[in-house]
């Protein structure tokens, strides 16, 4: 086995809190119209959009990291080992997500002081399918077929990464043809949402339609919460870094390039634009140009590279993950306070509240539970990434070493050990 130098993409702990930020901000203004706060959930649109395309972000840099591990494990290994591969997805997903369902299935909803009005009474509803569904990773499913439910809805995104990895190492580990297959899947996901749009029900209420038309709505709904399209496009973006495509990276990596997407996405979000069915392919495109900015340009006029953004980066699946019941808690003690959450001054008590009590709770989780079982991962890692000192699999790769200084240019920062190490 040959000597290879490791890089670590820098600035996606950054992404991550971010991405982990708004999908917070839209969860606190959400959570007001349950308690009969005064909400901008609905009035400034924007609020409600940017949960969704936090969400989005997210499954494009888990597509575009884990198809660059995977990338560079075939290369260097000829084939990519499934087991290791799913033991350090098992390591790192499945604790904290295990733990989040069992807290808001059987003990919050048993706690006066986490009741949420009209919601708490209905996870009872088919409680023995919905707890099925959930510990079988299948959350979206839930999300699907019943009502909201509290402390763990959010785990549907959670369910959407598990099964994009049920197909994806298999698929490079079969296949030569990296950039064709993803296209394929974006395409298909796209063919089929569109389709079912046109037959679909898009009330809320479904329940007079006929039978037929059910089946499409549920399929239809399925398929628009199934971002698999968006994790391909960032296995594409991937694809074009690994195997160093200038022709497309250069005008990617131009200032005026970053200028514009930055300002678009910006722009949109500010405004509340969707597009019908296609919005998160959509805004996918314009988060793989980002990404790859953030992650590969020497140039990037912007970095998130400091040791706060990098840390709560580090815990950000946490923070996803245990924000529901930080919100609850703040709501609680804003009440106590007597601050009515209802002019500038106590919506900024209200988000600092949910801020610290959100960071409080992923540290603790991070350090005392996650990092029990994280410990082990390096037993299975052949292709590892992260920060240099990270525990998680996501930012380090292997070497683009070329003669080549037009190539090089597009270097970021070069180490030295004898294996490659990643999160």
């Amino acid at each position: 086995m040959s000597k290879t130098s490791k890089i670590f993409f820098p600035n996606l702990n950054g992404l991550r809190f971010i991405a982990a930020f708004v999908v917070i901000i839209h969860h606190l203004e959400q959570n007001k119209l349950f308690f009969g706060a005064k909400s901008w959930f609905h009035e400034i649109h924007c609020f409600k959009l940017i949960g969704e395309l936090g969400v989005t972000l997210f499954f494009v840099l888990s597509g575009f990291l884990i198809t660059y591990l995977l990338l560079a494990e075939k290369e260097r290994f000829n084939t990519i080992d499934i087991k290791k591969f799913y033991i350090r997805r098992v390591l790192r997903i499945w604790p904290l997500y295990y733990l989040v369902i069992i807290m808001g299935l059987f003990v919050l909803p048993q706690i006066p002081f986490f009741h949420i009005p009209e919601f708490t009474e209905q996870v009872h509803y088919k409680f023995g399918i919905k707890t099925v569904l959930y510990f079988l990773l299948l959350p979206n499913l839930v999300n699907n077929l019943y009502a909201y439910m509290p402390y763990v809805a959010q785990a549907w995104s959670i369910g959407i990464e598990e099964q994009f990895y049920y197909i994806w190492p298999w698929m490079v580990r079969y296949t030569n043809h990296y950039l064709r297959t993803l296209v394929l899947i974006v395409v298909g996901m796209l063919m089929i949402t569109i389709g079912l749009s046109f037959f679909a029900d898009k009330g809320t209420d479904i329940s007079a339609a006929s039978a037929e038309t059910k089946i499409i709505t549920l399929l239809y709904r399925f398929f628009s919460f199934l971002r698999i399209g968006c994790m391909a496009i960032g296995g594409i973006g991937a694809y074009y870094l690994y195997y160093l495509k200038i022709k497309v990276l250069r005008p990617i990596f131009k200032p005026i390039t970053q200028v514009l997407v930055t300002f678009a996405v910006l722009l949109m979000t500010f405004l509340g634009v969707e597009v019908p069915v296609v919005n998160h392919e959509f805004y996918s495109l314009f988060f793989i140009i980002i990404i790859l900015n953030f992650a590969a340009n020497p140039d990037c006029l912007v970095s998130l590279e400091n040791k706060t953004l990098d840390y709560l980066g580090k815990i950000s699946y946490s923070l996803y993950m245990w924000h529901g019941v930080a919100i609850i808690i703040a709501l609680h003690i804003a009440q106590l306070i007597n601050v009515k959450i209802d002019d500038f001054v106590s919506n900024a008590v209200y988000y600092v509240l949910t801020m610290l009590i959100s960071v409080g709770f992923a540290t603790l989780s991070y350090e005392y539970f996650e990092t029990k079982f994280l410990k082990f991962k390096h037993l299975f890692v052949k292709i590892q990434s992260g920060s240099e000192n990270s525990t998680s699999e996501s930012n380090l790769v292997p070497e683009l070493a070329t003669s080549n200084p037009e190539i090089d240019l597009y270097h970021t920062r070069v180490k030295q050990p004898q294996t490659i190490t990643s999160d």
